[in-house]
């Protein structure tokens, strides 16, 4: 039995998240990072996360 992508990513949505990541990195790097999620309409952390 097979798990379609939607269900699997509605699994994953409902688990709460209770751990944190931090990164250190230079102001460029964010501004990179925060164009690119700009361009795929995501947010900075989502962009990031997925």
């Amino acid at each position: 039995m097979s798990v379609s992508a939607n269900s699997s990513q509605k699994i994953k949505s409902e688990r709460s998240k209770t751990e944190r990541l931090e990164a250190r990195i230079s102001k460029e790097q964010k501004e990179l990072f925060q164009y690119a999620a700009e361009i795929q309409g995501q947010t900075l952390t989502d962009f990031i996360v997925n």
